[in-house]
């Protein structure tokens, strides 16, 4: 179950394209912030379930209540204290999780041509990439649920509609 909350996900190398954009077009002492969708975790989730061509996840991810988080974290507190190891989860840890982590990039974009790749190509990418330096494979119960679809996963490099590669702008 992913928590309530959501986050800003932005692709490193828009981001990187984005440092470049601001040493060269920003104005001195401008603050631009350099991000990409601003998506829940159910929908995080469920789109990098798609790029990694699992199926029978989409629509079932459903967020776990905020109010269910808290008396897990309390009893994971109360372990980590009889063990000497970490909380999961933690109280910082839902106090993160069920909140909205957005931003926006409208400055960046009108300012300095900062543009950000969709987060369906960003996922594919990486798990592509992911997927051709480590072996891919749910394991123990996961396997039981998480099946591959006959969707092929995200082609490393292609064509965005703009034009641009899925490599970045050029700058």
């Amino acid at each position: 179950f992913p928590p309530p909350g959501g986050v800003n996900a932005a692709d490193g190398r828009d981001v990187a394209a984005g440092h470049l954009l601001a040493a060269a077009r920003g104005r001195p002492g401008r603050r631009y912030i350099l991000g990409g969708a601003n998506v829940r975790f159910a929908e995080l989730f469920a789109a990098l379930a798609k790029a990694a061509g699992v199926r029978g996840v989409g629509p079932t991810f459903r967020p776990l209540p905020a109010l269910a988080l808290w008396p897990l974290a309390a009893l994971a507190e109360l372990t980590a204290r009889a063990t000497g190891k970490p909380a999961e989860p933690s109280f910082e840890l839902v106090r993160m999780f069920t909140r909205d982590w957005f931003a926006s990039s409208a400055r960046a974009e009108a300012e300095l041509g900062y543009r950000a790749r969709p987060l369906e190509v960003t996922l594919a990418d990486a798990f592509a990439w992911h997927a051709g330096r480590t072996r891919v494979s749910p394991r123990g119960l996961n396997r039981l649920w998480l099946r591959r679809s006959g969707v092929t996963p995200g082609v490393v490099m292609r064509s965005l509609p703009d034009g641009r590669g899925s490599d970045g702008p050029r700058v």
